[in-house]
């Protein structure tokens, strides 16, 4: 707060104030750095810096970063919202289904160090977007200020994307959204992304399976799925048949009134993104089926987490007090749902496999130095 607005959050001159303006009123809310900050540097201190700030300052322990890393993580999302950093890892999750595995990655990955020393910083959505901040300029921001692409690949991602037709009607996907945005930049040699490293996540299996309480294969469950996707584009979802170049002159032009305005502004705002930044709108990405795109991640190098069957000791039936994440995962199951020794279970698979892909090579010189991070 003082660096960045030259000035004390709680006035004092003494420190018997200070321990006054501090402990006296436990309910008083910390001041926002860019109301003390002089005219001239207001407009360059950004409301998620201000919000780090603040969050930091906070009286009350429980609402305060828990961790030195949580409070170095949130400040340097606000480097990389200026351009003055990099994300290592982006997640790529559809919520229903991976949203407990994508934590468990970044709680595993996230403010490590690798061989060479350097920190090792993950996108996870839920933990670097700003709640009331533009979401998409947020979101696309960071999928372009990222080295290595991580989509979680399972069934469960697979599954919605059998219901669109390559219709202009289609709902949106986001997730398809999110793949095609990946080859976009990757294609394109633009951003920072120099890799897509897929992650291929198998569903848990149930008790009395004979590796329960470990995951199945991916591959052998997806297979049927996969032969009911259509080759054709969705054009909600992929921006693929549409010219992104007229769509931002005419929006709406592509779609009747009434059906797809949604689909349309969400569009126009991925074009005016690409647009802003120096991106193409003719790339081969764009023009990809919705089969072709989900075949694209089955050519890649990729992480089989059903491989990693480490042993895991005894059962357990109670929660850790502490397993925050354990908790949610009973009460808000994703699909198919999690016990509580099938997700011990694959906190130890998402080690085992850190470990065992600590070296993914070939991949270009900077993605290959995360993973070395891995082990």
């Amino acid at each position: 707060f003082h660096l960045a607005s030259g000035r004390l959050p709680f006035p004092c001159t003494t420190p018997l104030e200070a321990s006054l303006a501090i402990a006296a009123d436990l309910e008083q809310a910390p001041p926002d750095v860019r109301d003390a900050s002089p005219d001239e540097l207001r407009a360059s201190i950004s409301g998620a810096f201000a919000e780090a700030v603040k969050k930091g300052l906070q009286k009350k322990r429980e609402n305060r970063y828990v961790t030195a890393d949580e409070f170095a993580s949130a400040l340097h999302a606000c480097l990389v919202d200026l351009g003055e950093g990099e994300y290592t890892v982006f997640l790529s999750y559809r919520s229903a289904s991976e949203r407990f595995h994508a934590e468990l990655l970044f709680q595993a990955l996230n403010n490590t160090a690798t061989a060479a020393g350097h920190r090792v910083a993950v996108f996870l959505d839920t933990k670097r977007l700003v709640k009331g901040e533009d979401w998409q300029e947020g979101f696309l921001s960071g999928l372009a200020r990222t080295l290595v692409a991580v989509p979680l690949v399972s069934s469960g991602l697979l599954q919605p994307l059998r219901r669109l037709q390559g219709r202009d009607d289609d709902p949106k996907d986001n997730v398809l959204v999110e793949l095609n945005l990946m080859q976009v930049l990757l294609e394109g040699g633009l951003g920072s992304l120099e890799s897509i490293f897929p992650v291929m996540v198998g569903a848990p299996k149930p008790p009395g399976d004979p590796l329960y309480p470990y995951t199945g294969n991916f591959f052998q469950e997806s297979s049927y799925i996969q032969d009911e996707i259509t080759d054709k584009v969705s054009p909600t979802s992929t921006n693929a048949v549409l010219n992104f170049e007229c769509l931002c002159r005419e929006p709406s032009s592509r779609f009747p009134s009434g059906g797809t305005a949604d689909g349309a502004v969400a569009l126009d705002q991925v074009a005016a993104y690409l647009a802003r930044h120096g991106m193409p709108t003719d790339a081969p990405a764009l023009t990809r089926g919705v089969k072709a795109t989900a075949a694209s991640l089955m050519d890649r190098q990729a992480a089989l987490l059903w491989e990693q069957t480490p042993e895991v000791e005894g059962l357990i039936d109670e929660i850790e007090p502490a397993d925050e994440l354990a908790h949610r995962a009973l009460a808000d199951p994703p699909d198919p749902p999690l016990n509580l020794h099938q997700l011990r279970a694959l906190r130890e698979q998402v080690k085992t496999m850190l470990d065992s892909n600590s070296s993914v090579g070939p991949c270009p010189f900077r993605a290959q130095k995360l993973f070395s991070s891995f082990s």
